[in-house]
């Protein structure tokens, strides 16, 4: 063999080494799996344009670069940016000042200062106000009708501020004639502290439904409409009594509202809706009132006079009038809305005295600045209803007073002696910084009177009602009905201060 091999040496072309590109080929692939395989093609296809990687993007990551290029873009473009573009291509922008706003919508239809200034001193006249109506609104053409809303509606505003309460009511009135799918639910107070209870009640009622009926859908109800149309009710529920029994020969009947099943659970939705604490505590009292709930009168009665009581600690804390101050101020209005729509709701009741001292301390919890807000008649409405039912004439005011130096003598008014005085503020400016009674004498005694006027609210309630409620608390429901009455009370008192 090796003879033959030397003979025959092979020839050069009968052997060829492998190119240098074969020797770095990679080994065979081995197949995945189906699942494995259809992971990998769905990454493949995600990061297509996207530059290659070490480790694939966390959904954080990639939410954090999306957030960035938005903003880039929005920089760049000035795409719906506030203040400097519009969300529509071409259009424009109104400046974020409704009070700018309204007046560029008067001063459109032709109004100015000086109609609204004659408008205002005929409101003062009073007699001669509703004289100088236009007599024959059906012969206005559309621009003079919207002129004419737009002008009373101001005008009704105007002097509910400044109590001009009877001009207010004729200019409401004259808007409603002109509009009467207008929303103006201050008329329906108005008549309610005229008399006109069923009237006022149709007029809260239709407010409200034109107030949910736009702005329902994003979760908002109309509590103070209903607040002031079962006010409206309750009060005048006397003279429905009255009628009946003079229509019956004596018979009296029955003048309660018949609630089935379906319009009590809709209530209770709509009271649950109500995102501000002390509002929902109102139209619950009201509207448990109206459905003839004595269980839940007191239950509502109680959270709101547990929402006016002092701290427990108040005997520890300074007595500085900067403290005092503090307490008075009630940035959220607690104080003051309880205090109000407990008294409106002894008034509808026909409980004076009850009404008259929660008026006269609401009055008192806004008298560092009933007019701090000229717009918002909510800091007015105790001085509205005080003026008309004449209670500045009583002396509680006087004696409550305290005054630590001279120089706030002058300033501090007397609501028995300066009547005259503080109308006529009210009607130059529309609101008066009462100073009656900034620094108010600290009784020691105040919080075991609100308490004991909490278990007065509780006292008639039944042992079943009163652990049904402890029960909703998560607390315990053993014990005698003291005990359980005892319980509530304090469980009232913490969730006022919560």
């Amino acid at each position: 063999m090796v003879f033959s091999l030397l003979l025959h040496p092979p020839s050069s072309h009968s052997f060829q080494p492998p190119p240098s590109s074969s020797l770095l080929r990679p080994p065979p692939r081995i197949p995945l799996p189906r699942h494995a395989q259809q992971q990998q093609n769905n990454h493949d296809n995600n990061n297509d344009n996207e530059p290659p990687s070490t480790l694939p993007k966390t959904q954080a990551q990639k939410a954090t670069s999306s957030e960035l290029r938005r903003r880039l873009l929005r920089t760049q473009q000035g795409f719906a940016t506030p203040g400097i573009s519009s969300a529509i291509p071409g259009a424009t922008n109104y400046i974020l000042d409704p009070s700018r706003t309204e007046r560029e919508y008067l001063a459109s239809l032709g109004l100015d200062d000086v109609s609204l200034q004659a408008g205002i001193v005929a409101g003062i006249a009073g007699e001669t106000f509703e004289q100088q109506l236009p007599q024959h609104p059906t012969e206005m053409d559309e621009l003079e009708k919207e002129r004419q809303i737009a002008l009373h509606t101001t005008l009704g505003l105007t002097h509910l501020r400044s109590l001009r309460l009877s001009s207010a009511y004729t200019s409401f009135r004259y808007v409603y004639s002109l509009h009467p799918q207008a929303y103006l639910w201050q008329l329906g107070l108005l008549q309610y502290y005229r008399g006109e209870y069923e009237d006022g009640r149709r007029t809260c009622l239709e407010n409200a439904r034109r107030y949910e009926a736009k702005f329902g859908r994003l979760g908002e109800v109309a509590s103070e409409e209903r607040i002031w149309g079962d006010a409206c009710w309750l009060r005048g529920r006397g003279k429905r009594k009255r009628r009946m029994k003079e229509k019956d020969g004596g018979g009296g009947g029955d003048d309660a509202l018949s609630w089935d099943e379906e319009s009590e659970r809709v209530e209770m939705e709509s009271i649950a809706l109500e995102r501000r604490k002390v509002i929902r505590l109102a139209r619950q009292l009201f509207s448990s009132s109206v459905r003839n709930d004595p269980t839940g009168v007191a239950l509502a009665r109680a959270h709101l006079q547990a929402m006016c009581q002092e701290d427990d600690d108040d005997d520890n804390k300074s007595s500085t009038s900067t403290y005092r101050r503090k307490k008075l101020a009630d940035p959220k209005m607690y104080k003051l809305h309880s205090y109000f729509y407990l008294g409106l709701h002894y008034d509808a009741t026909g409980q004076v005295e009850e009404s008259k001292r929660c008026m006269k301390l609401a009055l008192k919890t806004c008298a560092n600045g009933i007019g701090g807000n000229n717009e918002d008649i909510t800091f007015l409405l105790p001085v509205i209803h005080m003026t008309v039912r004449d209670w500045y004439d009583d002396e509680e005011f006087d004696d409550d007073a305290v005054v630590e130096n001279e120089d706030q003598v002058t300033a501090n008014h007397s609501l028995k002696n300066d009547g005259g005085d503080l109308m006529d503020k009210l009607m130059e400016d529309g609101a008066v910084d009462l100073s009656i009674n900034g620094n108010m004498k600290k009784n020691d005694g105040v919080d075991d009177k609100m308490t004991q006027t909490i278990r007065e609210s509780i006292q008639h309630m039944r042992i079943v009602d009163l652990r049904e409620e402890l029960k909703k608390r998560k607390l315990k429901v053993a014990g005698s009905k003291k005990v359980l009455q005892d319980r509530l009370v304090n469980a009232l008192v913490l969730e006022a201060k919560a």
